[in-house]
């Protein structure tokens, strides 16, 4: 068993880091960068940046914005990200009921591995509601654990790059989990375009890295010295 499967099978069922929010012990300038509600035109442009800068990031992927994108998802995977479950259309976790919601997670779950071969091992509650009820189903579903954040820039309602890169920065401590958006949900009210989120991730890894700070992949952090 790899040192990242032993770290997230430790967080037993029951267990108060069942729940996420930072890694604040860890011993070296390492932080986590995660993307939700993708994949969309804006994840390429994102992984582009990520592969330029020698770093890592986490994806909380939405079953419903998979089809059409399978190669998409499978070049996360190629290029050493992490894929997360972050429901199959985004449901709000407080305005369903628990099977609704176990089954929201496990079809999402579905559609991931059946695009890229592998079946995330985290998931993330949409909007970050209803925690404890997600991380129940989560664990239902036969996921875990529940990732939530340290740091939300607000990017979703975002039109300025440089207002995303500043409340990071402001923020940024060695295991930080940054909460951005590559994609945006059917439906949804946010701001229309996620290049503002692009924009700040093209200032972000160069300024993280001349800080001492190395993004890598949730699982990573958790597995972290």
């Amino acid at each position: 068993m790899s040192r990242v499967r032993r770290a997230l099978s430790s967080l037993r069922p029951g267990r108060s880091s069942e729940i996420i929010r930072s890694r604040p012990d860890v011993g070296s300038r390492l932080v986590a960068l995660t993307f939700d509600d993708g994949p969309s035109v804006w994840t390429s442009p994102i992984l582009d940046l990520f592969r330029e800068h020698g770093a890592k990031a986490t994806f909380f992927v939405l079953g419903a914005s998979v089809t059409g994108r399978e190669e998409l998802v499978g070049r996360i995977v190629a290029e050493g990200h992490e894929i997360g479950n972050h429901t199959l259309s985004h449901v709000d976790p407080a305005a369903v009921r628990d099977d609704v919601l176990t089954e929201e997670i496990r079809r999402g779950g579905d559609v991931i591995a059946a695009a890229c071969g592998q079946r995330p091992m985290l998931a993330r509650p949409p909007y970050g509601g209803a925690p404890k009820r997600f991380a129940a189903a989560a664990r239902r579903a036969g996921l875990g654990p529940t990732i939530l954040w340290s740091i939300d820039p607000a990017d979703w309602d975002s039109s300025e790059a440089g207002e995303i890169v500043d409340h990071v920065l402001r923020e940024i401590r060695p295991g930080a989990i940054v909460d951005l958006h590559d994609g945006i949900p059917e439906n949804s009210s946010a701001s229309p375009s996620r290049q503002p989120t692009v924009d700040a991730v093209a200032e972000l890894l160069p300024e993280l890295a001349a800080r001492g700070y190395r993004a890598v992949t949730v699982s990573e952090l958790l597995a972290a010295p």
